[in-house]
């Protein structure tokens, strides 16, 4: 007669093993995503890291600013720039100068700010990561 218990086992432990095995890429699929969700958020943040922006004048006529920015070396391109005016009673709402300014260039921007008589302006850098998502970067402020 033959032993149909040792085949019992060896198909219980296939079994065993072929869940674990199941089990195991259910959980690197999880993981490797959330890492890649991860890393790509810390790429994007460190692309900030060296961006530097400031702005060295700045001349109104009526409502219209005439932003003069100064960009250091390094960093990754931006995508654009979110401007605060602010007199000293009120702020402007957050404007948006789209465009790149290259490393160690010197550009001037126009902008519609809402508010006369501002004396004082915030600068934000800001990157577009992957998912469309705006990344900011470090705020300068400037007093004219």
């Amino acid at each position: 007669m033959k032993n149909k218990k040792g085949l019992s086992a060896v198909i219980t432990t296939v079994i065993f093993v072929s869940l674990a095995l199941i089990a195991i890429g259910i959980v690197w699929a999880v993981i490797s995503d959330i890492v890649q969700q991860g890393a790509e958020g810390v790429e994007t943040r460190a692309g900030c890291l060296e961006v530097d922006v400031k702005a060295t004048e700045v001349t109104s006529v009526n409502e219209t600013y005439n932003i003069t920015l100064k960009r250091s070396g390094g960093g990754d391109a931006i995508s654009g720039i979110k401007v605060v005016l602010m007199s000293d009673s009120e702020a402007s709402s957050v404007l948006d100068v789209a465009g790149n300014i290259e490393s160690l260039a010197t550009e001037v921007k126009s902008v519609d700010g809402e508010i006369l008589n501002a004396n004082k302006i915030e600068i934000t850098p800001y990157l577009v990561d992957s998912t469309g998502a705006e990344v900011t970067c470090t705020t300068t402020t400037f007093e004219f």
